[in-house]
């Protein structure tokens, strides 16, 4: 929840009244690392699995899975610039006295094919793992729940922020599917 209220635009401009706005999106990572953390910290086991695989081969490509969806996630931050993702280059730039580039749209490399890489490889690394236990089970449905929630959100300002350009977009890309529309 704090993830999704701290990225909306209105919460963004309130913030700003109150702090540097290079310094928004290095607090908005920081409070979802702290919330994140208090989840982890908090969180009660539940007992029990809803499977475990003992097969050699089948558990090798489900670890071999679970890899590439958390690198494919981590990769495709790179694409899109990872520093400005977590706001490292906001402040880095403020620190120098240099203006932030303008938000310009780009389909480089994975965001020709899936809108939203990222979140496709969490996915990928929270399904794809050789032992699933009730509590992984139940983490897994709720944060997939909470992406294709949000990313609902993200496609609404995203439409706002880049207009048409966005919707043709959507039109040729696949939100998180590389299949053909």
């Amino acid at each position: 929840l704090q993830h999704s209220v701290m990225a909306r635009p209105s919460f963004k401009k309130h913030l700003s009244k109150i702090m540097p706005q290079a310094a928004e999106r290095s607090t908005y990572v920081l409070f979802s690392g702290v919330a994140l953390g208090l989840i982890c910290l908090y969180w009660q086991p539940i007992e029990g699995f809803l499977w475990r695989v003992d097969n050699e081969p089948v558990k090798g490509l489900l670890i071999a899975g679970y890899i590439f969806g958390w690198l494919f996630s981590l990769f495709s931050t790179f694409i899109i610039n990872h520093f400005e993702l977590f706001g490292l280059q906001q402040i880095y730039l403020n620190l120098i006295n240099k203006p932030e580039p303008p938000v310009c749209f780009k389909e480089k490399l994975l965001y020709k094919f899936v809108r939203h890489p990222i979140q496709l490889g969490v996915l990928i690394g929270i399904w794809l793992t050789p032992v699933m236990s009730y509590s992984h089970l139940m983490l897994s449905i709720t944060l997939s729940i909470y992406i294709f929630i949000g990313l609902r959100y993200e496609e609404r300002d995203l439409v706002s922020a880049l207009g048409n350009t966005y919707k043709e977009y959507q039109k040729r890309v696949g939100m998180l599917f590389p299949f053909p529309k």
